[in-house]
């Protein structure tokens, strides 16, 4: 049973209860695939369907205290569907959300929030900026490693390594590149 949508800006649906038990995945997959038998305008629901990235990162989500903004900026991304920037590109891989979402859970106590950008390949890519010679930047893959680059006006830093890892090493830089604006 779906609810009318309200005069106000929020729009929201009711879950039937015959698609209670399912994970919430599979339950937007369930909802879209009935919209779409219906006939029903998808243009018109489309904000009442969740992506696939954030439903199957919804639990992360909601312990990563990320500020409204950004989660804003990520639900946009991960909208994007196939072909979003040309043919082949892809739409935000869940993989590469739940990555970023571990990392940015074990390092927001010494962070600012970064830049965020959905690479074609569908991974998430974070930046902290502070000048042209001062900058990091880490590409988020689904195998849980990391593709990163840091620039600090001393040293070059680039490579892959896993998001544990690459947060203590970060972390400890004396230079704090993750308070970079």
């Amino acid at each position: 049973m779906e609810t009318q949508p309200s005069t106000s800006a929020l729009r929201y649906s009711v879950i039937e209860p015959s698609t209670m038990a399912l994970p919430l995945p599979l339950v937007i997959a369930s909802r879209r695939a009935r919209l779409n038998a219906e006939g029903t305008a998808q243009s018109a629901r489309s904000a009442d369907i969740l992506p696939l990235a954030i439903a199957a990162n919804w639990s992360r989500l909601a312990r990563s205290h990320l500020s409204t903004g950004l989660y804003s900026r990520l639900l946009k991304m991960a909208r994007r569907g196939p072909g979003w920037r040309g043919p082949g590109s892809r739409p935000l891989s869940s993989g590469s959300l739940r990555f970023f979402l571990e990392f940015w859970t074990l390092v927001r106590g010494s962070a600012l929030e970064p830049q965020i950008a959905l690479t074609p390949n569908g991974h998430l890519q974070a930046i902290w900026y502070r000048n042209s010679r001062r900058s990091l930047d880490i590409e988020f893959v689904e195998t849980g490693e990391a593709f990163f680059g840091l620039f600090d006006g001393r040293a070059i830093v680039e490579g892959v390594e896993n998001i544990l890892g690459l947060a203590h090493m970060i972390v400890t830089r004396e230079n704090k590149p993750l308070k970079w604006r």
